[in-house]
């Protein structure tokens, strides 16, 4: 195993025991036993830290991707998720600066800007595209951050076609 995969395991077996603002990045290095140096090398904070467990993953999905049933990559991203509810659900406690919440916003609208740009042949959204994604992002976020909370009350293929019907046509052109 390799170091930036033991800090990630290490982060994922301390929110099961404690409250994510009651972890710092010494008990993360304590636990795992790496130098801070070793920490500071991968990750910026605790949080860039816990936000890493979901890019790392969803980063894998999206360069597979090939364009085609973005449904399913969908619903393996909340498979995900529902696999570790519990880790994800305590991570939307935090609030502040690189918090997960707004996180998965921003990592939503990167990657919709991207493909967007790169299947339109466009160089730049024109503010009105800018809006929509972000609109759309900050919903899905919202979707996201709900289902997690109330315990995945709403199954998996109900919130990806929820997800899918209320993003905006110029994404699913696009995406």
């Amino acid at each position: 195993m390799n170091t930036k995969q033991l800090i990630i395991d290490c982060i994922y077996e301390l929110v099961k025991n404690k409250r994510i603002e009651n972890i710092t990045v010494q008990d993360i290095l304590n636990y795992c036993h790496v130098a801070r140096s070793t920490f500071y090398r991968y990750f910026n904070d605790k949080h860039d830290l816990i936000n890493w467990y979901y890019q790392s993953y969803v980063d894998k999905l999206i360069n597979n991707y090939d364009g085609n049933n973005w449904l399913a990559i969908m619903r393996k991203i909340l498979e995900f998720l529902e696999q570790h509810a519990s880790y994800f659900k305590k991570t939307l406690s935090t609030s502040g600066q690189n918090a997960f919440g707004d996180f998965i916003k921003d990592y939503g609208y990167s990657f919709y800007r991207t493909a967007y740009l790169r299947n339109s042949g466009k160089i730049e959204l024109n503010e009105e595209e800018s809006l929509v994604i972000g609109s759309y992002c900050e919903g899905a976020s919202f979707i996201l951050r709900e289902w997690l909370k109330k315990d995945n009350r709403l199954d998996i293929d109900t919130i990806a076609n929820l997800l899918y019907k209320l993003s905006p046509k110029e994404l699913k052109e696009f995406v």
